[in-house]
């Protein structure tokens, strides 16, 4: 609470509130979309602001938005509280905003805060599943086992960003990146596994000095794999991913194949125009997939393509591929794109919202970032003296 830790410890209890399954936490089911949405708002509002809109940006939103409100005009209510309506206008407005003037040092506070906090909470469920139950069952966490393991994944990015700075004590990032990969391994979530594989190998391809060590440690586990391949494919995650037939490949996407094959031909033989651009039956027509014997579509692009049809669709690739561009392939933010290609996160902006904060307060104050950063004579990073620096 001393020296400046009363905001970023609220703001960090904001974050989690707003990122875990108040459904779970609460026991009452229900949306809480708007709610966690608000809270993790909050959590990051004293150090950000938003600013330098780009009037391109405003007048693609506005349409795309104004031909959604349109198009749904006899069910307006519905519209306004459309996860893609919310979706959208979360990552566009997210291409605009900018850290406060002297609010780094808060942030990075916060953020940390906030790590500790999912690590030590996921610490105590885990402990409560027993070897028992992992030999026949994997966790699922507070409620959703993809969200649990996500909130992991977002523990390891910050490590990521932490460790080569040094500005954090080693032993307690190692303790926590052993704990956040526990969370994984419990849950068996192969999405959030092979998004964290896929984010580490862009992030190696795009700084080259990360490439060669990332590569030379693929093949040596690689090779230690196939060198013990029938141990390891007793492995419970890795068990989960062995595709041999269709079958397989039905379980691999638990159910889901069968939905997106059906959306897919739904795009190709659609001959009404504005079911293309508007949705097939409207914002929440995805729901009435389950009245088909359908799987709710855990892919982004699909929901979208058939809720909010082609606008909605192209709206987000527009928008997500300004925000990554604009970030510079961020970690957490390229995590949060590509963790959509396996669950739907255009039903949790909450945690673009996360991803953000760990683009601004884990990689640096402006100015910092990259370079000509202050160390103190253990070599560590004095963020103190990066705090003046950026100020």
């Amino acid at each position: 609470m001393v020296d400046g830790w009363a905001v970023p410890l609220g703001a960090a209890v904001l974050m989690f509130l707003g990122t875990t399954n108040l459904s779970y936490l609460t026991g009452n089911e229900g949306n809480f979309l708007i709610p966690q949405l608000a809270l993790t708002v909050l959590a990051v509002a004293p150090f950000v602001k938003v600013t330098n809109f780009n009037p391109i940006y405003v007048l693609i939103i506005c349409s795309i938005l104004s031909a959604l409100l349109i198009s749904n005009f006899g069910n307006s209510e519905a519209a306004f509280t459309s996860p893609i309506f919310i979706f959208l206008t979360t990552i566009a407005i997210f291409t605009c905003f900018q850290l406060r003037a002297g609010a780094w040092l808060m942030g990075h506070r916060m953020l940390l805060t906030f790590c500790m906090i999912v690590v030590v909470s996921q610490l105590w469920t885990n402990l409560q599943f027993s070897p028992e139950d992992f030999v026949h069952s994997r966790s699922k966490g507070w409620g959703s086992g993809t969200l649990y393991a996500l909130l992991a994944g977002f523990v390891i990015i910050y490590i990521m960003l932490e460790w080569p700075k040094g500005s954090q004590s080693r032993i307690l990032l190692f303790t926590m990146l052993i704990l956040a990969g526990w969370s994984i391994f419990l849950t068996q979530s192969r999405g959030v596994f092979l998004s964290l594989i896929v984010m580490a190998a862009l992030q190696s391809a795009i700084k080259s000095k990360r490439y060669i060590a990332f590569a030379s440690v693929s093949l040596a586990v690689a090779a230690l794999l196939w060198l013990n391949i029938d141990t390891v494919s007793r492995i419970p995650i890795i068990e989960r991913m062995q595709i041999y037939d269709a079958r397989d490949l039905d379980a691999f996407t638990s159910g889901r194949l069968q939905t997106h094959v059906w959306i897919w031909n739904w795009l190709l033989r659609e001959d009404e125009l504005l079911s293309l651009l508007f949705g097939a039956q409207g914002l929440g027509g995805v729901k009435n997939l389950a009245l088909r014997g359908l799987e709710f579509p855990h892919f982004d692009l699909l929901y979208l393509l058939y809720d909010g049809g082609v606008v909605a669709a192209l709206g987000f690739v527009f928008f997500s591929c300004a925000l990554i561009y604009k970030t510079a392939y961020s970690p957490g933010v390229v995590l949060f794109f590509v963790s959509g290609l396996h669950t739907n996160m255009v039903l949790a902006p909450n945690f673009l919202i996360l991803a953000m904060a760990m683009h601004l307060f884990a990689e640096g104050p402006p100015g910092v970032r990259g370079a000509g950063r202050a160390t103190t004579p253990s070599g560590r990073l004095d963020l103190r003296k990066r705090h003046r620096m950026e100020r």
